[in-house]
């Protein structure tokens, strides 16, 4: 059970005992909602006065760590965990963003965007916008060492080198989007999406995509 009737759509946790869920509606029904489990239920976690407006919805939540957090959302609002309080942060992005990943304290990316691409990366210094020009909007994101995976709307699919910002498209055969991406401890990239704006009628499909995890790719 969840203190909220909002549609909830990222969950992260540090232990079972220390967990985190996220959501709310991008619409006039929309309320910003996040959630913490510290063994005994979900409860409501108060939020701050947030200065970016029009703010309804969060996506997505991960942590380096329980004083750690990241959550991101609708507008290019960013909320961070301390270990105290949440606060917001302030990354120069107006677009929605939609996912967040990382390795550790100082490696973190987010991505984001409904037309355009949108990739920021934080070093632990500061958070720096990455140049991945004309790629459609990015729904997933997954780190490792210097290799951003990211994929998105139209089947799109990438890689951002996290320390010069660069980034590589890679053109996949499918028309669907693509909504996240994980390498999987035995060295497997996954991919998986669906066709889900294409109406209310469908008919709706959904997509895996799987490849080696290559050392450079």
């Amino acid at each position: 059970p969840v203190p909220t009737e909002q549609d909830l759509w990222g969950v992260w946790g540090m232990s079972p005992s220390d967990v985190w869920a996220v959501g709310g509606n991008a619409d006039e029904s929309g309320v910003l909602t996040v959630l913490r489990d510290t063994g005994n239920g979900f409860e409501s976690v108060d939020m701050p006065v947030l200065e970016r407006p029009f703010v309804k919805a969060l996506f997505k939540v991960w942590g380096s760590g329980a004083d750690d957090v990241y959550m991101v959302g609708q507008n290019g609002v960013v909320l961070h965990w301390n270990g105290e309080i949440l606060e917001e942060l302030h990354l120069g992005v107006s677009e929605d963003l939609i996912a967040v990943w990382g390795t550790g304290p100082n490696r973190v990316a987010i991505v984001g965007g409904r037309r355009n691409g949108a990739v920021v990366l934080w070093n632990g210094n500061e958070w720096r916008r990455a140049e991945v020009g004309n790629f459609p909007g990015l729904n997933g994101v997954w780190l490792r060492g210097d290799i951003v995976h990211v994929v998105g709307n139209l089947g799109t699919a990438g890689i951002v080198d996290f320390t010069t910002g660069a980034a590589t498209r890679v053109w996949i055969d499918t028309p669907v989007n693509l909504h996240a991406i994980y390498g999987s401890p035995d060295g497997i990239l996954i991919a998986v999406g669906g066709n889900f704006f294409t109406g209310k009628k469908g008919p709706f499909t959904g997509e895996i995509l799987t490849r080696p995890l290559e050392s450079s790719e």
